[in-house]
């Protein structure tokens, strides 16, 4: 009876401790696309873009509902994850202007997740600095090695927010299947295609991807 983001982990609701993150990062400006109950989703302070064909739409057209909140520096989220807000302020820190965190650990903790976001990167990327690790591919079944699971938290930076926006316009027009259709996968990869570079953020655990009742047990 409730959309995912709002199912209490603790004593609040998981959007919560997203703005609460966010804005523990000095993130003030907070949107929220709503698709399923979107009347269940009423926290104050945030600004609302509504998905009303969720039922037949994606994730790319669901982000297009939020079009006009594209601007400045931009952290776009899943709705249903729980993370450490170590993760979120080292994925804010390190250099690059596209930037996804990725779960280097993911191959240990096997999760049960009939379509993971595999990753494929090349380089290196150094816990303490130096070196950058940038991206390849992301899949659900890859023939490479993977160096991680993207967790769904991306960084954009103010020079490459036009980019994006422009990119999705694009999509609207020339190929509004994939819009409508496509995931958040689908767009950095489609980053990755057109030349941009999108750079990958390691870390080791302290997050959960919240898919099925067992999942939020788990991460209590």
């Amino acid at each position: 009876d409730k959309p995912k983001t709002m199912l209490y982990f603790g004593d609040k609701p998981i959007l919560s401790r997203h703005v609460e993150a966010f804005r523990h990062q000095g993130i003030k400006d907070i949107g929220a696309v709503r698709g399923y109950r979107k009347e269940a989703i009423d926290l104050a302070g945030l600004h609302y873009f509504d998905n009303d064909d969720y039922a037949d739409t994606g994730e790319l057209y669901s982000l297009y509902t939020a079009r006009d909140f594209f601007k400045g520096d931009m952290v776009i989220a899943y709705g249903d994850i729980i993370f450490d807000d170590l993760i979120l302020h080292n994925l804010l820190s390190h250099k690059g202007q596209i930037k996804i965190a990725v779960d280097a650990a993911t191959r240990l903790r096997k999760r049960k997740d009939d379509k993971p976001d595999l990753v494929i990167s090349e380089g290196k990327d150094q816990p303490l600095g130096g070196g950058t690790c940038t991206l390849k591919n992301i899949c659900t079944d890859c023939e490479e090695e993977v160096s991680g699971e993207w967790i769904g938290l991306r960084h954009v930076s103010a020079d490459k927010t036009q980019m994006l926006a422009e990119l999705l316009d694009r999509l609207a027009e020339e190929e509004p299947e994939l819009l409508r259709k496509g995931d958040l996968p689908d767009l950095l990869n489609r980053l990755v295609q057109q030349g941009e570079s999108v750079t990958v953020v390691h870390s080791y655990g302290h997050w959960r991807d919240l898919d099925e009742e067992m999942d939020l047990m788990g991460a209590r």
